[in-house]
């Protein structure tokens, strides 16, 4: 239900490639958000974040809002596991002044 697809990030000028020599790139993600929180997955889910993310979730008043917010902050934190590969438990989140996610790994 998850679906993944890696671009070559060609946004980044003509340097697509890092001084280790991996290629930059781009992922995207797409969620069927009530597909995948039926059944009670959400407190499931919910209980993969840290207890301040959990609490930033559940502040919105809406459920397809929770939903949607969870599943934001799953799939950031899917990002840098994939990207960076870094262990789940040891990702790091923050955000710009701007509210923009950005990782401290």
């Amino acid at each position: 239900r998850i679906k993944r697809k890696i671009y070559p990030d060609r946004t980044l000028s003509n340097i697509n490639q890092m001084q280790d020599g991996t290629e930059r790139c781009r992922i995207r993600w797409a969620v069927d958000v009530e597909a995948e929180m039926e059944h009670g997955r959400f407190h499931q889910y919910l209980r993969l974040l840290p207890a301040n993310d959990q609490e930033q979730v559940l502040r919105f008043l809406q459920p397809i809002d929770q939903q949607r917010a969870l599943a934001s902050r799953l799939l950031q934190r899917c990002s840098v596991c994939h990207a960076l590969g870094v262990p789940w438990s040891a990702v790091t989140l923050s955000l710009t002044k701007g509210r923009k996610p950005f990782t401290t790994n």
